[in-house]
């Protein structure tokens, strides 16, 4: 993952926190494109697969980071 970390660093000079889910899905792209050359494609639909289950469940984790900062952002909202 520090590979894919500073992918998002060079393209946006920011850490993967501070990006949109668009920035971190096009890195995500990108990342696994670089893989897949870097491999040869010899590996096949194997590796494919692998890569779209972990950008799932990359899209997953956002997700939920999403959910808790607007929940939490709602929570604050009510209290003031």
């Amino acid at each position: 993952m520090e590979n894919l970390e500073k992918l998002i660093y060079d393209l946006y000079k920011k850490n993967a926190r501070q990006c949109t889910n668009e920035e971190i899905y096009n890195a995500l792209l990108i990342y696994t494109k670089n893989q897949l050359f870097e491999k040869g494609y010899q590996d096949g639909k194997k590796k494919i697969r692998q890569f779209e289950n972990l950008e799932k469940r990359l899209r997953q984790k956002l997700s939920k980071e999403e959910r808790r900062t607007r929940n939490n952002h709602l929570y604050n909202q009510e209290g003031t």
